[in-house]
């Protein structure tokens, strides 16, 4: 009776693991907060409450769940009944190094608020980082191969929902289109108005409930290489091997809903090393033809999802392209008596003068020291009289008795305009904030386009880790620290980049370091580090069944 009601105890114990891993991914809430990016000169010029609906809520029930775990193994450590080997004390170390670096870094934050609470899209903060710590501290105390399967059996319900909502979105069918799925995530004092209420979601491709396609690769890609362990591992058992071949078959299908570029190398890899680690002695050799049928398998559903052979080279070319894109207006920066743009490799410094009505006076073009002859063409629009900016033209006009200069780079315009002392010239943002523009710091170590456009952000990124040797800026601050205030480059990308805000890096090490400081990332790394070779180990040492 007491073996039965310490195994009931054991089982019970797993119900916060199951709910973090299985069915807080599913939480959806609608959420109202105020961003405060109109204080900020690269922010909008005013702003109603914004509403998110994927992430706070997951924030909430995170930290909730990790207030739970700690205060079960606070009961745990008061009965000394906690127990760690030498590797895992190794693990704890790197966590304890990282969660308090965490932790420094919000408390001497600029944005201590959003540090410890979430900011603008984003709600990873150090109070919800700090409670993933917890549960990884609490698996590694509470967990043992007995209790593998029941975390398993308990999740899968939760993992399957996700994985056929991802599949339906695929195909179409969107479950946030459903009346009852809206009454269910808005406050009741919204349910007057929930038919004016937009759900669409942009987003192309299966996302779940998890905000962004990009998050399904990593979540199912956990989920496919555990279901593939938990396969092999259970011999005999026919009812498990249907379910985990379940639980895995949805798990690809939600990765090939996602159209995760990632997934073109992130799965050949994992099959390369599961193939490796599984298969051993004179059974190795079976991974050359199971590699390469699978690799080619992964690559004909990818092929299919991005509209065949051709398309897929198209996406990967431009995606790992090293070839860097330029474009004619390399930077521009105000001054108190004008404003200087290097274009096509040349600077052009330009400024004009007002008549005392405010009519012009005179436009000013200087380049390489020289004056630059000017002209107006049959649509009244002035023009350069020099081949090498043909590309140029200025547009004077009148906005409620300002004068405003339109700059034409291509089809890229600048708005300027000469406030006079002490404010000088000012750009007008796309948000309409009239501000100055700065020469922005560049790594210039990757093309822009790299990896969907990721190295334009990470040369942008690179020069602010020197500000955060030590402590870093607080969890969720990117934001606050990455160059919003690069007109230039959102213009020559242009589009929706005009006035979209980058909330992060998309690169985990850039992220940790800013975000966090340097002693994290190292930290979070030596972490990895004894994971990794800890799993390696057991894979190799552990004899597998067939």
């Amino acid at each position: 009776m007491k073996e039965k009601l310490m195994k009931n105890s054991e089982k019970l114990l797993m119900l916060p693991l199951i709910f973090v891993i299985g069915y807080l991914p599913l939480l959806l809430h609608v959420h109202f907060y105020d961003t405060g990016l109109p204080a900020y000169d690269w922010g909008p010029l005013e702003e109603p409450e914004e509403a998110d609906l994927f992430l706070w809520v997951k924030m909430a029930a995170m930290i909730v769940a990790g207030l739970v775990m700690l205060i079960l193994l606070i009961i745990r450590a008061v009965r000394k009944e906690l127990r760690f080997d030498r590797v895992q004390k190794i693990a704890l170390a790197a966590v304890a190094v990282y969660g308090g670096m965490v932790l420094l870094s919000a408390l001497f934050s600029k944005q201590r608020f959003q540090a410890f609470f979430g900011s603008f899209e984003m709600f990873e903060s150090a109070l919800y980082i700090l409670a993933c710590l917890i549960t990884f501290v609490y698996a590694m105390a509470f967990v043992s191969g007995k209790q593998i399967r029941f975390l398993a059996i308990g999740a899968a319900p939760g993992l399957i929902l996700l994985a056929v909502l991802c599949i339906l979105q695929a195909l179409g069918l969107n479950f946030l289109d459903s009346s009852i799925v809206r009454y269910i995530i808005t406050p009741p004092d919204l349910w007057a108005e929930l038919s004016q209420l937009d759900f669409s979601a942009s987003l192309v491709g299966g996302y779940g409930t998890l905000y962004n396609p990009n998050y399904v690769l990593p979540f199912f890609g956990f989920i496919l290489f555990a279901a593939c362990c938990l396969l092999i591992a259970n011999k005999g058992r026919t009812k498990a091997c249907i379910f985990y071949i379940i639980v895995l078959l949805l798990s690809v299908l939600a990765i090939w809903a996602s159209g995760s570029k990632t997934a073109l190398i992130t799965l050949p890899v994992t099959i390369l090393v599961g193939a490796f680690l599984i298969f051993r002695g004179k059974r190795r050799l079976l991974m050359i033809p199971v590699t390469i049928g699978l690799a080619g398998l992964i690559f004909v559903v990818l092929s299919l999802r991005y509209g065949g052979v051709e398309k897929l080279a198209s996406v990967m070319s431009e995606s790992f392209s090293l070839t860097g894109r330029s474009w004619p207006l390399q930077s521009m920066i105000t001054f108190d008596d004008g404003v200087v743009m290097e274009v096509n490799g040349h600077e052009l410094y330009l400024w004009y003068d007002l008549e005392e009505g405010g009519e012009t006076a005179s436009i000013n073009v200087f380049s390489d020291e020289e004056q630059v002859p000017l002209y107006a063409d049959e649509e009244g629009v002035i023009r350069l009289d020099d081949e090498k900016y043909s590309m140029v033209k200025l547009i004077p006009y009148d906005e409620e008795g300002q004068f405003i200069l339109s700059v034409f780079i291509g089809k890229k315009e600048f708005e300027i305009c000469d406030f006079g002392e002490p404010q000088g010239y000012l750009y007008r943002t796309p948000f309409g904030k009239f501000v100055p523009m700065r020469e922005v710091e560049n790594a210039q170590l990757f093309p822009e386009q790299f990896l969907n456009w990721r190295g334009g952000l990470w040369n942008r990124t690179i020069p602010k880790l020197k500000d955060h040797v030590f402590l870093g800026s607080g969890a969720n601050t990117f934001l606050y620290e990455y160059p919003q205030d690069d007109y230039v480059y959102r213009a020559n990308r242009g589009g929706r980049l005009l006035y979209t805000l980058e909330v992060k890096p998309h690169s985990f090490f850039l992220q940790q370091w800013v975000e966090n400081g340097l002693p994290a990332l190292i930290a979070c790394i030596a972490f990895y580090a004894v994971y990794l070779i800890c799993s390696i180990r057991l894979y190799m040492n552990v004899p597998i069944q067939y």
